[in-house]
């Protein structure tokens, strides 16, 4: 039988809350000129707080952009 799947598993939300974000800053990028470095930061951070939305703590999301952009790399 395969894995065991639920939607509203940490790992999944995780994985939606990212798709999400970095969807949103391409869409942005795709008309506006890139965020600098520190402007992702400031985005990472406050798109943290939405992640409460999802049922996300902050302790389940990356801490930085760099820690977000490794995760991503991962999907």
């Amino acid at each position: 039988m395969g894995e065991h799947y639920e939607a509203n598993e940490v790992h999944a939300l995780r994985w939606v809350f990212a798709t999400l974000i970095q969807s949103a800053l391409l869409a942005y990028e795709c008309v506006i000129p890139p965020l600098s470095r520190e402007e992702r930061e400031g985005y990472h951070a406050e798109s943290r707080t939405m992640a409460a939305f999802f049922g996300l703590k902050a302790e389940a999301l990356p801490e930085d952009w760099a820690a977000f952009e490794a995760y991503s790399r991962g999907l």
